[in-house]
């Protein structure tokens, strides 16, 4: 599958669902970010490599 290189996913909500469909995405070669209000949460994510973050402003 060839996935255009300008795509960007953002996730809201790391849990169950939202980890896996973030995780998904990156296997897929997508720049994938997540947010989730739960620090385990956005740390498992971002020991995958990508960008987590608490709120949609960054912070």
């Amino acid at each position: 599958m060839s996935v255009p290189s300008g795509y960007r996913v953002c996730v809201v909500g790391l849990g169950s669902m939202g980890m896996g469909a973030a995780l998904s995405c990156l296997r897929a070669g997508l720049a994938t970010s997540g947010i989730d209000l739960d620090a385990g949460r956005r740390d498992a994510f971002a020991a995958q490599g990508p960008r987590a973050w608490r709120t949609a402003s960054r912070g």
